[in-house]
Protein backbone atom coordinates (compact mmCIF):
# COMPACT_ATOMS: atom_id res chain seq x y z
CA UNK A 1 0.00 0.00 0.00
CA UNK A 2 0.87 3.46 -0.87
CA UNK A 3 2.95 5.66 1.84
CA UNK A 4 0.93 9.31 2.61
CA UNK A 5 3.52 11.51 0.60
CA UNK A 6 4.91 14.24 2.05
CA UNK A 7 3.69 17.64 0.76
CA UNK A 8 3.81 21.46 -0.11
CA UNK A 9 1.21 23.79 1.72
CA UNK A 10 1.14 27.38 1.36
CA UNK A 11 -0.16 29.41 4.11
CA UNK A 12 0.36 33.50 3.98
CA UNK A 13 3.02 32.69 1.35
CA UNK A 14 5.70 30.62 3.36
CA UNK A 15 5.70 27.17 2.31
CA UNK A 16 5.27 24.09 5.00
CA UNK A 17 5.72 20.54 4.51
CA UNK A 18 2.57 18.63 5.32
CA UNK A 19 1.21 15.20 5.31
CA UNK A 20 -2.13 13.63 5.44
CA UNK A 21 -2.72 10.40 7.70
CA UNK A 22 -6.09 9.05 8.08
CA UNK A 23 -7.49 12.22 6.93
CA UNK A 24 -5.97 14.35 9.50
CA UNK A 25 -3.32 17.01 8.58
CA UNK A 26 0.07 17.20 10.35
CA UNK A 27 2.08 20.47 9.47
CA UNK A 28 5.92 19.33 9.62
CA UNK A 29 7.52 22.71 9.48
CA UNK A 30 9.02 24.59 6.68
CA UNK A 31 8.71 22.86 3.26
CA UNK A 32 12.35 20.54 2.13
CA UNK A 33 14.29 21.63 5.43
CA UNK A 34 16.12 19.04 7.31
CA UNK A 35 13.70 19.20 10.41
CA UNK A 36 10.51 18.98 8.34
CA UNK A 37 12.48 15.80 6.59
CA UNK A 38 12.99 14.14 10.20
CA UNK A 39 9.59 14.79 11.19
CA UNK A 40 8.25 13.15 8.32
CA UNK A 41 10.34 10.22 8.57
CA UNK A 42 9.59 9.79 12.23
CA UNK A 43 5.37 10.43 11.10
CA UNK A 44 5.36 7.27 8.92
CA UNK A 45 7.73 4.99 11.12
CA UNK A 46 5.56 5.57 13.97
CA UNK A 47 2.18 5.13 11.65
CA UNK A 48 4.17 1.85 10.36
CA UNK A 49 4.56 0.44 13.42
CA UNK A 50 1.02 1.04 14.83
CA UNK A 51 0.41 -1.25 11.45
CA UNK A 52 -1.53 1.08 9.53
CA UNK A 53 -4.22 1.64 12.31
CA UNK A 54 -7.56 3.56 10.83
CA UNK A 55 -6.63 5.22 14.11
CA UNK A 56 -3.83 6.30 14.06
CA UNK A 57 -3.34 10.15 14.57
CA UNK A 58 -6.79 10.77 15.02
CA UNK A 59 -8.79 13.18 17.41
CA UNK A 60 -8.61 16.52 18.76
CA UNK A 61 -5.00 17.94 18.90
CA UNK A 62 -4.81 21.62 19.30
CA UNK A 63 -1.83 23.06 17.37
CA UNK A 64 0.20 25.93 18.11
CA UNK A 65 -1.34 27.95 14.90
CA UNK A 66 -4.73 28.19 16.27
CA UNK A 67 -3.85 29.13 19.97
CA UNK A 68 -1.78 32.04 18.26
CA UNK A 69 -4.84 32.81 16.11
CA UNK A 70 -7.44 33.05 19.19
CA UNK A 71 -4.63 34.64 21.02
CA UNK A 72 -4.29 37.37 18.56
CA UNK A 73 -8.16 38.10 18.28
CA UNK A 74 -8.04 38.00 22.06
CA UNK A 75 -5.26 40.74 22.49
CA UNK A 76 -6.81 42.56 19.33
CA UNK A 77 -10.44 42.64 21.33
CA UNK A 78 -8.57 43.25 24.57
CA UNK A 79 -5.97 46.44 23.66
CA UNK A 80 -7.61 47.85 21.07
CA UNK A 81 -7.29 51.22 22.45
CA UNK A 82 -3.77 51.26 22.54
CA UNK A 83 -0.51 50.76 20.96
CA UNK A 84 0.15 47.84 22.38
CA UNK A 85 -1.81 44.83 19.54
CA UNK A 86 0.97 46.60 16.95
CA UNK A 87 3.63 45.21 18.91
CA UNK A 88 2.05 41.79 19.45
CA UNK A 89 1.01 41.17 16.12
CA UNK A 90 4.29 40.83 14.55
CA UNK A 91 5.16 38.56 17.66
CA UNK A 92 2.88 36.32 17.37
CA UNK A 93 3.45 36.23 13.24
CA UNK A 94 6.66 35.30 14.41
CA UNK A 95 5.37 32.46 16.45
CA UNK A 96 3.61 30.93 14.07
CA UNK A 97 5.50 30.91 11.18
CA UNK A 98 8.10 29.32 12.95
CA UNK A 99 6.47 26.96 15.38
CA UNK A 100 2.95 26.87 14.01
CA UNK A 101 3.42 23.72 12.25
CA UNK A 102 3.64 22.19 16.60
CA UNK A 103 0.65 20.96 18.75
CA UNK A 104 0.52 23.40 21.57
CA UNK A 105 1.37 21.14 24.07
CA UNK A 106 4.82 20.56 22.38
CA UNK A 107 5.10 24.61 22.80
CA UNK A 108 7.97 25.17 25.26
CA UNK A 109 11.39 26.15 26.41
CA UNK A 110 13.61 24.69 23.17
CA UNK A 111 11.16 26.75 21.13
CA UNK A 112 11.09 29.92 23.44
CA UNK A 113 15.29 29.97 22.59
CA UNK A 114 14.58 29.47 18.82
CA UNK A 115 12.43 32.12 18.30
CA UNK A 116 14.35 34.65 20.80
CA UNK A 117 17.45 33.27 18.29
CA UNK A 118 15.12 34.51 15.26
CA UNK A 119 14.54 37.83 16.62
CA UNK A 120 18.05 38.45 17.46
CA UNK A 121 18.95 37.20 13.25
CA UNK A 122 16.33 39.57 12.02
CA UNK A 123 17.34 42.67 12.55
CA UNK A 124 19.69 45.16 14.72
CA UNK A 125 17.83 44.47 18.19
CA UNK A 126 19.33 45.62 20.92
CA UNK A 127 19.37 44.03 24.58
CA UNK A 128 16.21 45.57 25.97
CA UNK A 129 14.44 45.05 22.49
CA UNK A 130 14.39 41.49 22.47
CA UNK A 131 13.74 40.86 25.89
CA UNK A 132 10.77 43.17 25.77
CA UNK A 133 9.48 40.98 22.51
CA UNK A 134 10.24 37.35 24.60
CA UNK A 135 8.10 38.91 27.39
CA UNK A 136 5.23 39.12 25.16
CA UNK A 137 6.22 35.67 23.62
CA UNK A 138 5.56 34.42 27.60
CA UNK A 139 2.46 36.63 27.98
CA UNK A 140 1.17 34.71 25.43
CA UNK A 141 1.90 31.24 26.85
CA UNK A 142 0.77 32.58 30.13
CA UNK A 143 -2.48 33.27 28.58
CA UNK A 144 -2.64 30.13 26.94
CA UNK A 145 -1.99 27.96 30.08
CA UNK A 146 -4.39 29.85 31.72
CA UNK A 147 -7.19 28.46 29.55
CA UNK A 148 -5.76 24.89 29.72
CA UNK A 149 -4.35 25.07 26.14
CA UNK A 150 -0.59 24.80 27.02
CA UNK A 151 0.75 22.93 30.08
CA UNK A 152 2.06 24.92 32.97
CA UNK A 153 5.41 23.19 33.14
CA UNK A 154 5.97 24.91 29.69
CA UNK A 155 5.58 28.03 30.63
CA UNK A 156 7.75 27.67 34.22
CA UNK A 157 10.74 25.96 31.75
CA UNK A 158 10.34 29.30 29.78
CA UNK A 159 10.82 31.48 32.80
CA UNK A 160 14.24 29.51 33.65
CA UNK A 161 15.19 30.34 30.39
CA UNK A 162 15.46 33.99 31.89
CA UNK A 163 16.83 36.94 29.78
CA UNK A 164 18.96 38.68 28.19
CA UNK A 165 21.58 40.29 30.93
CA UNK A 166 23.82 43.05 30.35
CA UNK A 167 26.81 42.55 29.21
CA UNK A 168 26.50 38.65 28.41
CA UNK A 169 25.54 39.22 25.13
CA UNK A 170 27.05 40.76 21.91
CA UNK A 171 23.48 42.56 21.49
CA UNK A 172 24.01 46.92 21.75
CA UNK A 173 22.79 48.29 24.66
CA UNK A 174 19.61 51.09 23.64
CA UNK A 175 20.07 54.27 24.37
CA UNK A 176 18.54 55.89 27.54
CA UNK A 177 15.40 58.44 26.55
CA UNK A 178 16.78 61.80 27.04
CA UNK A 179 14.37 64.99 28.13
CA UNK A 180 14.42 66.60 24.92
CA UNK A 181 15.41 70.09 24.75
CA UNK A 182 12.79 73.05 25.06
CA UNK A 183 14.60 74.95 22.06
CA UNK A 184 14.87 71.92 20.16
CA UNK A 185 11.09 71.78 20.35
CA UNK A 186 10.45 75.23 19.83
CA UNK A 187 12.32 75.09 16.70
CA UNK A 188 10.02 72.57 15.85
CA UNK A 189 7.00 74.12 16.64
CA UNK A 190 7.38 76.39 13.74
CA UNK A 191 7.01 73.71 11.32
CA UNK A 192 3.49 72.62 12.60
CA UNK A 193 -0.25 72.62 12.21
CA UNK A 194 -1.67 75.05 15.26
CA UNK A 195 -3.34 71.48 16.05
CA UNK A 196 -0.07 69.86 16.32
CA UNK A 197 1.81 72.78 17.56
CA UNK A 198 -1.35 72.45 20.99
CA UNK A 199 -0.90 68.73 21.35
CA UNK A 200 2.90 69.50 21.94
CA UNK A 201 2.15 72.12 24.81
CA UNK A 202 -0.67 70.23 26.66
CA UNK A 203 1.78 67.12 26.75
CA UNK A 204 5.01 69.75 27.94
CA UNK A 205 3.15 71.48 30.59
CA UNK A 206 1.25 68.42 32.21
CA UNK A 207 4.01 65.25 31.66
CA UNK A 208 0.99 63.03 30.26
CA UNK A 209 1.67 59.97 28.00
CA UNK A 210 1.53 60.51 23.99
CA UNK A 211 -1.50 57.76 24.38
CA UNK A 212 -3.04 59.95 27.12
CA UNK A 213 -2.64 63.34 25.19
CA UNK A 214 -4.65 61.83 21.60
CA UNK A 215 -7.85 60.50 23.63
CA UNK A 216 -8.59 63.78 25.32
CA UNK A 217 -12.45 64.80 25.25
CA UNK A 218 -14.41 67.68 26.62
CA UNK A 219 -16.04 65.85 28.51
CA UNK A 220 -12.98 64.25 30.84
CA UNK A 221 -12.58 67.67 31.98
CA UNK A 222 -13.49 69.27 35.42
CA UNK A 223 -13.84 73.02 34.98
CA UNK A 224 -15.76 73.45 38.31
CA UNK A 225 -12.13 73.76 40.17
CA UNK A 226 -9.11 75.80 39.61
CA UNK A 227 -6.74 73.86 38.06
CA UNK A 228 -8.98 72.37 35.99
CA UNK A 229 -9.59 68.66 36.71
CA UNK A 230 -9.16 65.82 34.17
CA UNK A 231 -9.86 62.56 34.90
CA UNK A 232 -9.01 59.90 32.11
CA UNK A 233 -11.36 57.04 31.08
CA UNK A 234 -9.10 55.01 29.80
CA UNK A 235 -5.20 54.60 29.94
CA UNK A 236 -1.99 52.30 30.61
CA UNK A 237 -2.97 50.90 34.48
CA UNK A 238 -6.95 51.52 33.97
CA UNK A 239 -6.85 47.70 33.89
CA UNK A 240 -5.46 47.58 37.45
CA UNK A 241 -8.35 50.25 38.58
CA UNK A 242 -5.55 53.12 39.16
CA UNK A 243 -6.58 56.17 38.66
CA UNK A 244 -5.09 58.90 36.10
CA UNK A 245 -5.83 62.73 36.75
CA UNK A 246 -4.05 65.46 34.96
CA UNK A 247 -3.90 68.85 36.31
CA UNK A 248 -4.35 71.96 33.55
CA UNK A 249 -3.08 75.26 34.88
CA UNK A 250 -3.94 78.73 33.55
CA UNK A 251 -1.49 78.03 29.91
CA UNK A 252 -3.37 74.39 29.52
CA UNK A 253 -6.78 76.31 30.29
CA UNK A 254 -5.82 78.58 27.72
CA UNK A 255 -4.61 76.53 24.61
CA UNK A 256 -7.65 74.15 25.63
CA UNK A 257 -10.85 76.87 25.88
CA UNK A 258 -11.22 76.53 22.00
CA UNK A 259 -11.35 72.93 21.61
CA UNK A 260 -13.92 72.20 24.26
CA UNK A 261 -16.56 73.60 21.92
CA UNK A 262 -16.18 70.20 20.18
CA UNK A 263 -19.10 67.43 21.14
CA UNK A 264 -18.38 65.85 24.58
CA UNK A 265 -17.33 62.60 23.64
CA UNK A 266 -14.68 63.75 20.41
CA UNK A 267 -11.55 64.02 20.97
CA UNK A 268 -9.88 67.34 21.04
CA UNK A 269 -7.08 66.97 18.74
CA UNK A 270 -8.34 66.16 15.33
CA UNK A 271 -5.87 64.64 12.54
CA UNK A 272 -8.08 66.23 9.66
CA UNK A 273 -8.43 69.65 11.15
CA UNK A 274 -4.90 69.64 11.26
CA UNK A 275 -4.40 68.50 7.88
CA UNK A 276 -6.94 71.37 6.87
CA UNK A 277 -4.71 73.73 8.43
CA UNK A 278 -1.65 72.51 6.56
CA UNK A 279 -3.73 72.89 2.93
CA UNK A 280 -5.00 76.44 4.00
CA UNK A 281 -1.54 77.69 5.34
CA UNK A 282 -0.11 76.17 1.60
CA UNK A 283 -2.67 78.02 -0.39
CA UNK A 284 -2.70 81.61 1.47
CA UNK A 285 1.02 80.71 0.42
CA UNK A 286 0.87 80.26 -3.05
CA UNK A 287 2.43 82.49 -5.78
CA UNK A 288 0.90 81.62 -8.60
CA UNK A 289 -2.89 82.82 -9.45
CA UNK A 290 -5.69 80.69 -8.92
CA UNK A 291 -6.49 80.56 -12.31
CA UNK A 292 -2.86 78.73 -12.95
CA UNK A 293 -1.44 75.59 -12.08
CA UNK A 294 -3.41 73.16 -9.45
CA UNK A 295 -6.56 73.96 -7.42
CA UNK A 296 -6.55 72.80 -3.92
CA UNK A 297 -7.25 69.24 -3.65
CA UNK A 298 -6.88 68.41 -7.07
CA UNK A 299 -3.36 67.23 -7.30
CA UNK A 300 -3.42 63.81 -8.06
CA UNK A 301 0.44 62.55 -7.57
CA UNK A 302 0.16 63.98 -3.61
CA UNK A 303 -2.94 62.28 -2.90
CA UNK A 304 -2.87 60.47 0.13
CA UNK A 305 -3.67 56.87 0.37
CA UNK A 306 -5.77 57.53 3.69
CA UNK A 307 -7.97 60.08 4.86
CA UNK A 308 -6.85 61.48 8.34
CA UNK A 309 -9.93 60.63 10.99
CA UNK A 310 -11.18 62.15 14.06
CA UNK A 311 -8.35 60.96 16.52
CA UNK A 312 -4.88 60.92 16.67
CA UNK A 313 -3.12 57.28 17.43
CA UNK A 314 0.26 57.23 19.58
CA UNK A 315 1.87 56.15 16.00
CA UNK A 316 0.18 59.33 13.90
CA UNK A 317 1.03 61.66 16.63
CA UNK A 318 5.03 60.64 16.34
CA UNK A 319 5.17 60.60 12.34
CA UNK A 320 3.44 64.29 12.67
CA UNK A 321 6.51 65.57 14.95
CA UNK A 322 8.73 63.48 13.10
CA UNK A 323 7.61 64.90 9.75
CA UNK A 324 8.02 68.80 11.53
CA UNK A 325 11.41 67.79 12.36
CA UNK A 326 12.13 66.86 8.43
CA UNK A 327 10.68 70.13 7.51
CA UNK A 328 12.91 72.33 9.67
CA UNK A 329 15.99 69.64 8.75
CA UNK A 330 16.00 69.49 12.50
CA UNK A 331 16.77 66.58 14.80
CA UNK A 332 14.33 63.92 15.52
CA UNK A 333 12.69 63.93 18.97
CA UNK A 334 9.70 61.71 19.75
CA UNK A 335 6.43 62.45 21.86
CA UNK A 336 7.53 60.68 24.81
CA UNK A 337 10.44 62.82 25.62
CA UNK A 338 8.26 65.79 26.56
CA UNK A 339 6.87 63.31 29.50
CA UNK A 340 10.50 63.27 30.62
CA UNK A 341 11.23 66.52 30.08
CA UNK A 342 8.30 67.47 32.07
CA UNK A 343 9.61 65.44 34.84
CA UNK A 344 12.77 66.22 35.11
CA UNK A 345 11.98 70.06 35.11
CA UNK A 346 9.43 69.51 38.23
CA UNK A 347 11.77 66.81 39.70
CA UNK A 348 14.41 69.48 40.34
CA UNK A 349 12.09 72.10 41.22
CA UNK A 350 9.56 70.58 43.43
CA UNK A 351 11.43 67.14 44.16
CA UNK A 352 10.35 63.53 43.05
CA UNK A 353 7.31 63.19 45.16
CA UNK A 354 6.13 66.44 43.27
CA UNK A 355 7.46 64.57 39.77
CA UNK A 356 5.63 60.77 40.83
CA UNK A 357 2.05 62.53 41.67
CA UNK A 358 2.07 64.81 37.79
CA UNK A 359 3.41 61.82 36.24
CA UNK A 360 0.77 58.94 37.62
CA UNK A 361 3.23 56.55 38.55
CA UNK A 362 2.51 54.40 41.96
CA UNK A 363 6.45 53.63 43.17
CA UNK A 364 9.37 56.73 43.43
CA UNK A 365 11.77 54.21 41.55
CA UNK A 366 9.59 54.08 38.16
CA UNK A 367 9.39 58.21 38.46
CA UNK A 368 13.47 57.82 38.24
CA UNK A 369 13.84 56.57 35.41
CA UNK A 370 11.97 59.67 33.82
CA UNK A 371 12.96 62.22 35.99
CA UNK A 372 16.71 63.17 35.62
CA UNK A 373 18.54 63.61 39.10
CA UNK A 374 19.89 67.33 39.35
CA UNK A 375 23.60 66.44 40.67
CA UNK A 376 24.10 69.83 41.66
CA UNK A 377 22.99 68.97 45.37
CA UNK A 378 25.49 66.36 45.71
CA UNK A 379 28.01 68.57 44.59
CA UNK A 380 27.74 71.32 46.89
CA UNK A 381 27.47 68.78 50.30
CA UNK A 382 30.38 67.28 48.46
CA UNK A 383 31.87 71.10 48.29
CA UNK A 384 30.56 71.82 51.30
CA UNK A 385 31.31 68.67 53.88
CA UNK A 386 34.00 66.94 51.79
Amino acid sequence: MRLPGYRRKTVKGIDYARVTINGREHLLGRFDSEESRKKYAQLIAEYLSSKRDPTFGVGPELSLTQVGIDYSKWSRKEYSGGGDWLNIKPIMKLVIDLCGHLPAKDFGAEQFIEIRDAIIASTDNTRQTVNKKMKRVLHFTKWAVARGKIPPENLTAMQCVGHLKLGRTTLEEAPATEPVDPKLVEATQKFMTPVLRDMVWIQRLTGCRPGEVVRLTPSMIDRSSDPWVCELERHKRAYLGKRRVLYLGPRAQQILMPYLLRPHDKPLFSPAESEEQRLASKEEARTTPASCGNRRGTNKTRRPKKTPGDHYTTGTYARAIQYACKRGQLQHWCPNQLRHYRATEIRKEHGLEAAQVILGHSRADVTQIYAQRDDRLAMDVAQKYG
